[in-house]
């Protein structure tokens, strides 16, 4: 394997979703017990926010247990649930009581007829960010979603046809143009 073709983002993300899987929990989950956004742990779960040492040893030694050195290591064995800390341990049994969330998305909106019509509108440059979309839209929608919703559709939703990205970033987003 070459060492410059490793994401650490991507292979974090997909160790965190590895041990939410087994343990029964969700992002939100994580994000009660280390005190992230819940949007931050997405955006670890999907390796499009880069992860620090102190958040890889946050969320590994606060949900898990264990270092982050060995969270990272897919070899190391998956703790079990009697060795995880107490809080952790109340989040599973809670998860297992509960199940998990039914999660709003706003489906209701037709976010991609509105999304169409902002890049449509002739109001964006040949090259923006979702957040510029975003805010191209009537004030009731933006009400009810956040940006990354615009980017999903852009990466792997129903406008993933029409968007293409740059390659550019302005800030930490990324940029995007019509195909």
């Amino acid at each position: 394997m070459k060492e410059d073709n490793i994401n650490v983002n991507v292979e974090f993300g997909a160790q965190l979703r590895r041990y939410l899987k087994h343990f029964g929990l969700i992002e939100a989950d994580v994000a009660r017990l280390t005190n992230l956004s819940t949007y931050s742990v997405d955006e670890i779960l999907v390796g499009e926010k880069g992860i620090v040492l102190k958040t890889a040893e946050k969320i590994s030694w606060v949900v898990f247990g264990i270092r982050y050195y060995e969270f990272g290591n897919p070899k190391f064995a998956i703790p079990k649930k009697k060795d995880l800390p107490a809080k952790t341990q109340d989040a599973i049994a809670d998860r297992k009581k509960r199940g998990a969330p039914e999660i709003n998305r706003n489906t209701d909106l037709n976010l991609p007829l509105h999304v169409n019509k902002a890049l449509k509108s002739g109001k964006l440059n040949n090259e923006f960010t979702s957040s510029e979309v975003w805010e191209l839209l009537p004030d009731d929608i933006k009400g009810q979603i956040k940006s990354i919703r615009i980017t999903d559709l852009f990466k792997k939703g129903e406008l993933k046809n029409k968007v293409e990205e740059t390659g550019l970033k302005r800030g930490k987003e990324k940029m995007y143009r019509l195909k």
